[in-house]
């Protein structure tokens, strides 16, 4: 009988022992599915910045080229010297605006009658006293009142069949591009056809 009893008690204790096994393992598993299944999401909220930039065009406006019409001029200087003869021809700003001009003048030599006689211009290939006139074309802002230079140079001496040179009395003065011109009183001699070496405009100021 207490070999019985003591055989009910063991079972009864290892039946104990199994459900308590049972409750714990439950228990675990269910904190495990629930660590699992449970997930807090934060929602991401993008922030949209508009940035306004105001970029103001500030166009600068190009000078006009200058005209004839608006310019005068004079022989500022002639010197020579063995049969080369150079002028500077000093040019003002008669506007009230400022102007641009670019590369070389145009010229014709008129007579004593205001009647044109051969000219033959020839831009550079020359060797000027002043080295700005001996450098390449720069555009020339010329202000208000403002001066501008160009020179020139001719040979008085006759060449080839030549035996008299042309006699000028005016030198006839544009702008290119623009056709108006003014007028400048000069007293050449240019020989070898009336060929007039230039200079490009420069100094203004």
């Amino acid at each position: 009988m207490a070999t019985a009893r003591r055989r009910t008690v063991s079972l009864a204790s290892a039946a104990v022992v199994a459900l308590l096994t049972l409750a714990v393992g439950f228990g675990a598993g269910y904190a495990v599915r629930r660590a699992t299944s449970t997930s807090t999401t934060t929602p991401s909220s993008t922030t949209t910045s508009s940035s306004s930039s105001s970029s103001t065009s500030s166009s600068i406006v190009p000078l006009a080229r200058c005209t004839g019409a608006g310019l005068s001029g004079r022989v500022a200087s002639s010197t020579g010297a063995a049969g080369t003869v150079e002028m500077s021809i000093l040019v003002s700003n008669l506007g009230a605006t400022a102007c641009s001009m670019l590369g070389y003048p145009s010229i014709d030599l008129l007579n004593a009658n205001g009647q044109p006689i051969a000219t033959t211009p020839v831009e550079g290939h020359a060797s000027f006293s002043v080295t700005s006139a001996n450098a390449a074309p720069r555009l020339q802002r010329l202000p208000a009142s403002g001066t501008v230079r160009f020179m020139l140079q001719y040979s008085d001496v006759p060449a080839g069949t030549e035996t008299s040179c042309l006699e000028a009395a005016k030198i006839l003065v544009s702008v290119p591009p623009s056709a108006t011109s003014f007028l400048v009183g000069a007293q050449l001699t240019p020989c070898d056809n009336g060929s007039v070496y230039l200079s490009p405009w420069f100094g203004a100021a």
